[in-house]
């Protein structure tokens, strides 16, 4: 069975936001702001323009996953997406800086203490957050597991694979970044 979007792969993302894309005989982008009856609320650019849509006929504009280990813009300032995450997790470590890559992921480590380093990233196979300690290779409990998929839903991250089941738009693909023209900047 086809996999279809539904109101739960984007509920999340609304209170900060979230850009779609209105398929129609013309397209239209537009905020999308709640779920009436089966029916999507989107405002359209200008205030006096409102649709309510079923899901079949819009497309979230969201950043891909691999945009969590590269520089984006996020409220006028530069971030790197994975750095921000680890620091929400690692809130008792006020001095991480990243170190070097571990295969693909990063590696980070508290000034102060410079044989504690550990590795943190996302793994896509288990949709979690994933801690290594780095001094002995074993696995650390990533706290606050929750703030940090709030915060995937803040700068638009998409973490449940809408992009690639071609339910969702890579906001990088767009010729205009559409948060950007609207002043709620991600990316």
């Amino acid at each position: 069975m086809k996999r279809k979007l539904d109101f739960k792969d984007i509920a999340g993302y609304l209170p900060y936001y979230l850009k779609v894309l209105i398929k129609r005989n013309f397209d239209i982008i537009g905020t999308a702001i709640g779920e009436t009856n089966g029916y999507m609320r989107i405002f359209g650019e200008d205030a006096e323009d409102y649709f309510e849509e079923s899901e079949d006929f819009i497309k979230p504009i969201l950043l891909p996953l691999s945009d969590l280990y590269r520089t984006i813009i996020h409220n006028g300032k530069e971030i790197v997406p994975i750095v921000e995450l680890a620091r929400i997790c690692y809130s008792h470590i006020q001095n991480i800086e990243i170190r070097n890559g571990l295969g693909g992921k990063f590696c980070f480590v508290d000034r102060r203490l410079a044989n504690h380093q550990f590795g943190f990233y996302f793994e896509e196979k288990t949709n979690s957050f994933r801690s290594v300690y780095l001094a002995n290779y074993t696995d650390d409990i990533v706290i606050n597991q929750y703030k940090l998929f709030d915060y995937l839903h803040e700068l638009k991250i998409d973490y449940r694979g809408l992009i690639d089941a071609g339910l969702a738009i890579d906001v990088n693909t767009l010729e205009t970044n559409t948060y950007k023209l609207f002043n709620h900047e991600t990316n």
